[in-house]
C-alpha cells in the first residue's frame, strides 16, 4: 500500500505477499526507491535494511539478519558501488566469508569458510578485481588442496595439489594460466602416477605413467593434447596390452 503521484509511486510504501507476510518497507521518489528500506524475505525470515540514494542507488551499511535476528551479511556502498568489506556470517555469528572492495572491485585479502565456518575453501588477495599474488584453496575437510601465485588474474609459476592427505598430488608451472613445462603427478601415498609436459595449457610431448606397484603403465608422447605416434601400454602385472598398444595419429590408434 502505498501513494500515487501522477501514477508512479511516490512516498512511503508497504508490500506483502499473497500469505499476508510482510515484504517490504520503505520510501519511493519518482518511482526510485530512496531512503531507509526494509526488505522481508520468504520462508525462513530474513530481514535485509539498508539505504537507498536519491536516485535509487544503495548507500552506505547494508545488512541482512536472520529469523533470529542474528548478523547475516553486512555489505558497503556507495552510491551504487560496492567498497570496504562484505562480510557473510553463520547462524552462530561465525565469519563465513570477508572481502574488501575499491570502486565496485574485488581488492585486498579475501577469506572464504565451509559452510558452518568449520574450515578455509581459499584465501588471498584480489587487485583492481584480479587474483594476485599467493593463493590457497582447501578440501572440505580444511586441508590444503592447491597452492600457487596469481598474476594479473592468471596462474603463474610453480603450482602443487595435495591429496587431503597431505601428500602431494601434483607439480608443475603455469605461465599466463596455462600449464607449461613438465607437470609430475603423485599417488596419495607418495608413489609417482606419471611425468608429462604442456605447451600452452595442453600436453605436448613425451609422457610416462606408472602403477602404484612402480610398473610402467603408459608410454608415449602427446601432440596437441592427443596421442601421436607409437605408444604402449602395459597391466598391472607387467603384461604388454596389445589391444591399446601401437601407433596413433590424433588420438586414435591406427595400426
Amino acid at each position: 500500500e502505498g501513494y500515487l503521484v501522477d501514477g508512479a509511486r511516490a512516498g512511503v510504501w508497504k508490500g506483502w505477499d499473497e500469505s499476508g507476510a510482510r515484504r517490504f518497507h520503505g520510501e519511493f521518489k519518482d518511482y526510485r526507491r530512496v531512503g531507509p528500506w526494509v526488505s522481508y524475505g520468504a520462508g525462513v525470515r530474513t530481514v535485509t535494511q539498508g539505504s537507498y540514494d536519491d536516485v535509487g542507488r544503495r548507500h552506505g551499511t547494508w545488512a541482512t539478519y536472520g529469523a533470529q535476528r542474528d548478523l547475516r551479511m553486512l555489505a558497503r556502498f556507495d552510491h551504487g558501488v560496492r567498497v570496504g568489506a562484505f562480510e557473510r556470517f553463520t547462524r552462530g555469528g561465525k565469519l563465513v566469508e570477508r572481502t574488501t572492495y575499491k570502486d565496485g572491485l574485488r581488492d585486498g585479502l579475501s577469506i572464504k569458510k565451509s559452510t558452518g565456518a568449520k574450515g578455509l575453501v581459499e584465501q588471498g588477495n584480489w587487485s583492481a578485481g584480479k587474483r594476485l599474488g599467493p593463493w590457497q584453496f582447501y578440501h572440505p575437510d580444511g586441508a590444503l588442496k592447491r597452492a600457487g601465485e596469481y598474476l594479473d588474474g592468471r596462474e603463474q609459476g610453480e603450482w602443487i595439489g595435495y591429496f587431503p592427505n597431505g601428500k602431494r598430488e601434483s607439480v608443475g608451472q603455469f605461465e599466463a594460466g596455462r600449464a607449461v613445462g613438465q607437470w609430475t603427478g603423485f599417488y596419495k601415498q607418495g608413489e609417482r602416477r606419471f611425468v608429462t609436459e604442456f605447451a600452452e595449457g595442453l600436453q605436448q610431448g613425451p609422457h610416462s605413467e606408472w602403477w602404484r606397484s612402480g610398473q610402467l603403465k603408459a608410454q608415449g608422447e602427446y601432440q596437441a593434447g592427443l596421442f601421436e605416434g607409437p605408444w604402449k601400454f602395459w597391466s598391472a602385472e607387467g603384461q604388454l596390452d596389445t589391444t591399446r598398444t601401437g601407433r596413433y595419429s590424433k588420438g586414435s590408434l591406427i595400426q
